[in-house]
C-alpha cells in the first residue's frame, strides 16, 4: 500500500497510516516496529527486506519463485512446458488438384506454407496486354466498344460503318456537314487545341458566304481577295484604297504642302510626289547647297567717323543742347535756339500753305483735286495668336478701302493669302500650296516666306475691300510653315488710294 506522507514535516511531527505510526527526524519518516523482548527498533532497509519472504506451492512444470532477503530481489524460473504443445503434432492438406499447381504445406517447425498458383496463361488486368490477349485469339464476334483508337498501319473496315458526326474522311478531302441536303443553314469549323492557350479556327460563315478565321477563339474575321485603287479630290491629292471581296474598304490620303505636290494618274494607277528639298544656310559653308554665295564683306572692327556735313556719324552734345541718357534722345535747350526759315540750301522749319496737309504724325501731304491728299506708303500690320505647324488660321488687318500693295512682311516662314471679302477666304481654304486659284476666286495676292522675311509685290497689287458697303478691313489667311508653334506677325506695306 503507498503511503501519502505529509508534505514539509517539522520535526517530530507524527502521521499514523494503516494503525503503523511515523516519525519525522529531520530528514526522513521514521516508525517503531514492537520486537519479541518488547522495546522498539527503528524501522530501515535492513529491517524491511528481513521481514519480506517468498514461499512456492507445488508448480506444475517445475517452475518456481526466490526472494534474496539482502538484495531484496524476487527471481522467477518459469516451468519447462516441453511436455505441453507440440509442434509435429501439425499436418496441411491440399485438398483437390488445384488449377495453376498451387500447393499448401507444413514444415513440423511451426510454419505453414502457401504457394499460389501459376496464372501467367490466364487474362489479368495486372499483367495482360491486349498483345498477349490477341496472341491467344484475334478473331471474335462480339460487339467491341473503345474510347480513342489509334492506327499506325491500314484499317481496313469489312461490313457497314457508323459515324457519329456530319464528316466523311475520304483518300483526297475531308467533308464536314456531309449529307446536307436543301438550303445550307449551319457553319462548318476546323478547330484547333492549342492546349492551355485560346483555340484557332477556320470557319465558314454559312450567313454571310464567307471564309472566315480567328486568333482569338472569339473574333472572326473574313479572309478577303483584296484590290488596290486610288482616285483624288483636289489637284493636290492622292487616295488608294484597298477593297476586299467582302466589299468592306481601307483608304490612305496623301496630300502635298510645304513645296510638295502630289497627284495621282488614274490610268496608269500612279502616284506622283514631287519635292524639293528645304536648304538651311550656313554662312561658313563653302560647298554643298548650304553654301551662301555673293556674301557681303564685314570688316573685323568699324570705327565711328566724326559726322559731318557730308558723312554720317557720331556727335558730342555741345552748347545748347542736352541729351537725354536714358533714351539718346538729343534736345535743343529752349531759348538757346532759333530754327532757321527752310530754303533750298538750308535746313529749317516751314509752315503749311494752300494745297498741304499735315497729320498728326507730322506727315505732310500734298492736297489732290477736291481737297484730298496725295497719302504716303504705311505699314498695316496684325499679329496671329500661337498656331501649330502646318496649322491655317484667320487674320484681319485694318487698312484701307482701296490700295496699292508693295509688300508683305512675317515674323516666321508662312504662307500668307489676302482676300477681298471673308467669303473669298472662306472658299479657298482647301486649295493647296502651289495651286493657283481661279480668276475671280477674290484672292489679291499670296507669298510664302522661308523665315523673317518681306517679300516685294512687283509689280505692286492694287487691293480693295470688296464688301457690298467698302469698309477698311483687309482679310489673310495664314498658314504657319515655320516647323513649330509660333505667333506670326503679318505687315502689308500700302499706299492709300480712297477716302
Amino acid at each position: 500500500m503507498a503511503i501519502d506522507f505529509p508534505a514539509a514535516p517539522s520535526l517530530n511531527d507524527t502521521f499514523v497510516a494503516g494503525g503503523i505510526t511515523w516519525s519525522w527526524d529531520g530528514t526522513s519518516w521514521k516508525t517503531a516496529i514492537v520486537g519479541g523482548g518488547g522495546g522498539g527498533t527503528s524501522y530501515d532497509d535492513t529491517n524491511a527486506r528481513s521481514a519480506v519472504s517468498a514461499f512456492n506451492t507445488t508448480p506444475s512444470g517445475g517452475g518456481s519463485i526466490a526472494y534474496n532477503n539482502s538484495t531484496g530481489e524476487f527471481t522467477f524460473t518459469p516451468p519447462d512446458l516441453s511436455g505441453y504443445a507440440n509442434v509435429n503434432a501439425f499436418t496441411a492438406t491440399k485438398a483437390g488438384t488445384s488449377s495453376g499447381n498451387g500447393n499448401f504445406t507444413y514444415n513440423n517447425a511451426g510454419t505453414f506454407v502457401y504457394t499460389p498458383p501459376d496464372l501467367s496463361g490466364y487474362l489479368t488486368s495486372e499483367n495482360d496486354t491486349l498483345a498477349s490477349v490477341t496472341s491467344r485469339g484475334s478473331v471474335t464476334t462480339s460487339n467491341v466498344t473503345v474510347n480513342d483508337l489509334e492506327v499506325s498501319g491500314n484499317l481496313t473496315v469489312q461490313g457497314s460503318t457508323t459515324q457519329l458526326g456530319t464528316y466523311t474522311v475520304s483518300a483526297d478531302e475531308i467533308v464536314i456537314l456531309d449529307g446536307t441536303s436543301g438550303a445550307p443553314t449551319q457553319d462548318a469549323f476546323l478547330r484547333i487545341d492549342r492546349g492551355t492557350s485560346t483555340d484557332v479556327s477556320l470557319k465558314w460563315n454559312e450567313t454571310s458566304d464567307n471564309w472566315q478565321f480567328t486568333n482569338d477563339g472569339t473574333n472572326y474575321l473574313n479572309l478577303n481577295q483584296y484590290s488596290i485603287g486610288g482616285s483624288n479630290n483636289t489637284s493636290n491629292q492622292a487616295i488608294l484604297s484597298l477593297t476586299g471581296s467582302d466589299t468592306s474598304a481601307s483608304t490612305v490620303e496623301f496630300g502635298g504642302s510645304g513645296g510638295t505636290t502630289v497627284s495621282w494618274d488614274g490610268p496608269s494607277s500612279k502616284v506622283t510626289i514631287t519635292s524639293t528639298a528645304p536648304v538651311n544656310a550656313d554662312w561658313n559653308a563653302t560647298t554643298g547647297l548650304a553654301q551662301i554665295l555673293n556674301k557681303p564683306s564685314i570688316p573685323t572692327a568699324y570705327t565711328l567717323p566724326i559726322a559731318t556735313a557730308a558723312d554720317l556719324g557720331g556727335i558730342k552734345v555741345g552748347a545748347n543742347l542736352s541729351i537725354n541718357p536714358s533714351t539718346g534722345v538729343l534736345d535743343a535747350n529752349p531759348g538757346s535756339y532759333t530754327l532757321p526759315a527752310a530754303t533750298t540750301t538750308t535746313l529749317g522749319g516751314i509752315k503749311i500753305g494752300s494745297g498741304l496737309t499735315i497729320d498728326g504724325n507730322g506727315v505732310v501731304d500734298v492736297n489732290v483735286g477736291g481737297g484730298n491728299t496725295l497719302a504716303s506708303r504705311q505699314p498695316l500690320q496684325a499679329t496671329t495668336a500661337s498656331i501649330a505647324d502646318d496649322t491655317r488660321v484667320d487674320l484681319n488687318i485694318t487698312g484701307y478701302k482701296t490700295y496699292a500693295l508693295l509688300s508683305i512682311a512675317t515674323t516666321a516662314a508662312a504662307w500668307v493669302r489676302v482676300y477681298t471679302t471673308a467669303e473669298a477666304r472662306t472658299a479657298d481654304v482647301n486649295r493647296s500650296e502651289g495651286n493657283d486659284p481661279g480668276p475671280g476666286s477674290g484672292v489679291i495676292a499670296e507669298v510664302r516666306t522661308t523665315g523673317a522675311e518681306t517679300v516685294n509685290v512687283s509689280p505692286g497689287v492694287l487691293g480693295y475691300n470688296g464688301n457690298a458697303i467698302p469698309t477698311t478691313a483687309t482679310y489673310l489667311s495664314v498658314t504657319n510653315r515655320s516647323g513649330s508653334s509660333v505667333a506670326i506677325t503679318v505687315t502689308l506695306t500700302a499706299v492709300k488710294l480712297e477716302v
